[in-house]
């Protein structure tokens, strides 16, 4: 007779889990369209209920860019071979202009704090949103991707979860991106700095004293949009190359001026105590005389007489 009592309650127990986990799978179910992509209204709280799970995360990348001009805007974080952490941004104003990129060492709390923002809103499942009806062909993209080594549950080492701001985000979520892209930018500390050169075509390009730049490197180099900013002496130039004139914006207290340089020809060989191995004569409006190279990622003018050197950083 107990024995007739264990097998109704054993049956009752699993007509009660089938139902449950019927009930669930509906409830799963009714969050996806016929092409397995979330419903448009889908909100925040019902993706935190969908289930995911993956190993460490590995690797997070940020991009933003490729519009009109061609922008690039890149974070990388990532380990070496032995599991250290590190992280590269890259950046460049068009996409003529050579990335300008800078490597770092890095602090594993960036990987605890991104994965506690990971788990904590289910990102991982959020490439399962729809496309935007609305998205601009010639705007920018803006991509997260977050990559796991998922070997551990059985799955790839490798395994990538993409987020794409033109997904249909629902109300409040681009906050919760917002918020991820400021943590992991706050932990680029400019004192552990490792590296930082010039990325022409895929290939890594640095100036030196000592160093051989060809007039292909050099014209590339010298790409991009570089500003001078003093306390009332801002100057600026967009450039691309090297054409027959140099054209600088010059901002003083009384408005803006143009100073036009004419170009003259590169000189393979450092110019006097410089730190570059080449540099190009420049003549301005008045007939004097001027150089332009690159040292220590800045680009340097100085009128050939010692009256005045102009310091130029690469903002993109």
């Amino acid at each position: 007779m107990k024995r007739k009592y264990i097998y109704m309650i054993i049956a009752i127990l699993l007509t009660a889990g089938g139902f449950i986990m019927l009930t669930k799978i509906k409830d799963m179910a009714s969050l996806y369209d016929s092409d397995h992509k979330f419903k448009k209204n889908i909100t925040l709280e019902k993706l935190r209920t969908v289930e995911s799970k993956h190993g460490p995360l590995i690797r997070v990348t940020y991009s933003h860019g490729g519009g009109m001009q061609g922008d690039t805007n890149y974070t990388e974080l990532y380990r070496d071979k032995d599991g250290k952490p590190l992280m590269r941004t890259s950046v460049a104003g068009m996409h003529h202009y050579p990335l300008f990129v800078h490597e770092y060492t890095a602090d594993e709390e960036v990987f605890t704090a991104l994965r506690e923002l990971i788990d904590r809103d289910n990102l991982p499942v959020w490439e399962d949103l729809p496309m935007s009806e609305f998205m601009a062909l010639d705007a920018p993209s803006t991509i997260i991707e977050m990559y796991f080594d998922d070997s551990e549950l059985g799955g790839r080492r490798l395994v990538s979860s993409r987020i794409n701001y033109d997904y249909e985000i629902p109300e409040g979520g681009y906050d919760i991106l917002k918020h991820f892209v400021d943590t992991l930018h706050s932990y680029i500390d400019p004192g552990k700095l490792t590296d930082a050169y010039f990325n022409v075509n895929g290939e890594k390009v640095i100036t030196g004293r000592d160093i051989v730049n060809t007039d292909e490197e050099i014209e590339a180099i010298l790409s991009g949009y570089w500003n001078m900013r003093l306390a009332k002496d801002n100057m600026l130039i967009s450039n691309y190359g090297l054409r027959e004139t140099l054209d600088f914006r010059r901002q003083q207290d009384d408005g803006y001026t143009d100073a036009v340089f004419s170009v003259g020809e590169i000189v393979h060989e450092p110019y006097e105590d410089s730190g570059c191995g080449w540099y190009v004569t420049l003549k301005d409006e008045e007939d004097n005389d001027w150089v332009l190279y690159i040292e220590n990622l800045r680009m340097v003018l100085r009128r050939t007489d010692g009256s005045q050197t102009c310091i130029f950083e690469r903002e993109a």
